[in-house]
């Protein structure tokens, strides 16, 4: 097949850029053309709270630059993983004037969220999900602290419901995980269009030894990430367990100061994806505490396929990423005293977690394989060809 891959890069880099950039390698592996429309958010930090609003509506030159590169290369699919905020849903007019559908994975909550993560003040909201307008996003500023902005993303996404767009230009959605795909189809998708497929996870040929003895966290420094939960933890921790911390963002500085008053917490920074694998495999176990929906939990599986636990929140997908008692371990989200309690009764059993290790990495690496997951992203884009061959007819 002919693969066109459309994605504007997040200004921080994280799981979504990953995610796309694999799979446009995984296709590529399997003797599938690809090509890409790219775009980078960076270059967005001059723009103005008005100019960033209305080209989050329509991107006028992202519409005529889709066109030229789909005319140029013919692609038998067009697989977008993230328009926002610069592309805009522009890409999805242009794809369809040119005859060729489009492929839209479902990786965070945009449609339905001008925030995209379902988050607000330290909890999970659904205030807009499945409204005509997402006017609660636009009233609390959800998108940048700006109400302007917020503005131009719930126009944007309530004009594309006007219009039709989700319904009539998208012919196939990706949902990572069933909790995503019953909150996606609740909120008004075509659930005949909304399809499950977890992201795939390369596996090391080799487990990880787990001899570090510590527990990692890795992720973006933010609130919905659950850092504040991970750091209260540890201070009501009565182990002498080291936290080993990877990541950066807007909450490194609350790091720095607990690690200031605990020898235990270790700040690593920002790691890149080896230095992170070696830090996950001597991991006695990886600690997830999200306080968001996660609509995959990259961190987790990647952790798994090395055979570390995994201690998650048992929220969105991570719940069934995670099997208690299997691979890991839940505490309810926010809850540091649960997790205190967890990551205990994890170290005061070694035996149990060094037994769970191999369970761990032989449940993720069945389920997460390439192979398995080109074979389903075919079937998807076969799909997808099909609805929009029906469409036409």
């Amino acid at each position: 097949m002919r693969i066109l891959f459309v994605h504007a890069y997040y200004q921080q880099p994280g799981g979504e850029d990953r995610s796309v950039d694999a799979e446009a390698r995984l296709v590529a592996r399997f003797g599938h053309d690809v090509e890409w429309f790219r775009f980078r958010n960076e270059a967005m930090a001059g723009w103005s709270a008005v100019r960033t609003a209305t080209s989050v509506v329509w991107n006028r030159e992202a519409y005529r630059e889709a066109r030229s590169i789909i005319r140029r290369f013919r692609p038998d699919v067009v697989h977008v993983q993230n328009v926002f905020p610069s592309l805009s849903p522009s890409v999805y007019w242009a794809a369809e004037a040119e005859g060729v559908p489009v492929v839209q994975k479902l990786s965070n909550h945009r449609l339905f969220c001008v925030n995209g993560l379902l988050y607000r003040e330290g909890a999970v909201c659904t205030a807009c999900l499945g409204k005509p307008v997402a006017w609660q996003g636009v009233r609390h500023g959800c998108f940048r602290s700006s109400r302007v902005m917020s503005a131009g993303v719930a126009a944007s996404f309530a004009l594309q419901r006007l219009f039709g767009t989700w319904d009539r230009r998208i012919a196939a959605w990706v949902a990572l995980d069933e909790d995503g795909r019953e909150r996606f189809t609740a909120a008004g998708l075509d659930p005949s269009k909304v399809h499950v497929k977890p992201d795939f996870v390369e596996v090391p040929p080799e487990p990880g030894s787990g001899d570090g003895g510590y527990a990692l966290f890795a992720g973006r420094l933010s609130p919905e990430k659950g850092v504040d939960t991970l750091l209260a933890a540890w201070a009501r921790l009565d182990r002498d367990v080291p936290l080993r911390v990877a990541g950066d963002g807007e909450l490194a500085g609350i790091l720095r100061d607990a690690a200031a008053g605990d020898r235990r917490i270790v700040p690593l920074g920002r790691l890149e994806p080896d230095a992170l694998q070696r830090e996950t495999a001597r991991a006695a176990l990886v600690v997830v505490p999200s306080r968001s929906f996660e609509t995959f939990g990259r961190t987790a599986a990647e952790a798994l396929v090395l055979g570390t636990p995994v201690i998650a929140s048992r929220l969105g997908a991570l719940r069934n990423v995670v099997t208690d008692g299997v691979d890991g371990a839940h505490f309810e989200a926010g809850d540091a005293d649960g997790l205190a309690r967890v990551v205990r009764s994890f170290f005061d059993d070694p035996v149990a977690l060094r037994a769970m290790r191999e369970r761990a990495r032989e449940r993720a690496a069945r389920r997460y394989a390439p192979e398995a997951d080109h074979e389903r992203l075919v079937a998807i884009y076969e799909s997808a060809v099909r609805t929009a061959g029906r469409g036409r007819a």
